[in-house]
């Protein structure tokens, strides 16, 4: 990789800081000790790109804006597991227990999809694990390689999206199979496993200092 990319790479994470470096591994430590909550949400196979991941903002659902600036940390979901393109599950941690938005996803850390028409949001207690639901990322994913440029030195959004989502209580057996996966890939998570509780929301894409456009707006 060129220097210049390396650096916009940098850049571009110093704008959109994330909790999570990595995938968790079945070596994870979670009780109800802990001062963040875990949230596990269940994904619809896809085979557009090699990965992808989910971010989480801090919202407020009172004033109906993200909380903070572009310099806020955000809550990054992965895949939990060996199949890569086509995991069951992601999984995060939310460093600070509160409110957070699913307000898009993101490919090639910066190609992503903004589902400022119609977002989640999520309020989370501390050392609790919360099943977010069923998302389906093919259609945004199908968005983002047909419409946004294959080469770029600034991140790059498909506007104008909704978050294909079911909630928990859409999916039956839910507790059944998620207690299965928890044991194979997350054994040494305990706490207690709760169904979140979605609100619907939209809102209006913002743009980051330097006048590049980005998903999450800024209050």
């Amino acid at each position: 990789m060129k220097t210049v990319q390396w650096l916009f790479l940098f850049l571009l994470m110093a704008a959109h800081p994330l909790h999570a470096a990595g995938p968790l591994k079945p070596t994870f430590t979670f009780d109800e000790k802990s001062r963040d909550a875990l949230v596990i949400v269940e994904v619809v196979p896809q085979k557009i790109v090699e990965t992808w991941q989910m971010p989480l903002s801090p919202y407020s659902l009172e004033t109906r804006k993200f909380v903070g600036s572009v310099f806020t940390p955000v809550s990054l979901l992965q895949f939990v597991g060996a199949d890569r393109t086509s995991p069951r599950y992601f999984a995060g941690i939310v460093k600070r227990a509160g409110t957070h938005i699913m307000y898009g996803l993101l490919t090639q850390v910066y190609w992503g999809a903004c589902f400022d028409k119609g977002a989640r949001a999520f309020t989370f207690e501390p050392g609790k694990v919360y099943y977010l639901g069923v998302v389906d990322p093919n259609e945004a994913l199908v968005r983002v390689v047909r419409e946004l440029p294959r080469h770029s030195d600034s991140p790059q959004w498909v506007n104008g999206m909704s978050v294909s989502y079911k909630a928990p209580s859409q999916r039956p057996g839910w507790e059944q199979d998620l207690a299965v996966f928890m044991a194979e890939n997350l054994p040494r998570v305990k706490a207690p496993l709760l169904a979140a509780e979605a609100v619907e929301v939209s809102f209006a894409p913002g743009e980051a200092r330097t006048g590049k456009p980005i998903c999450r707006a800024v209050g």
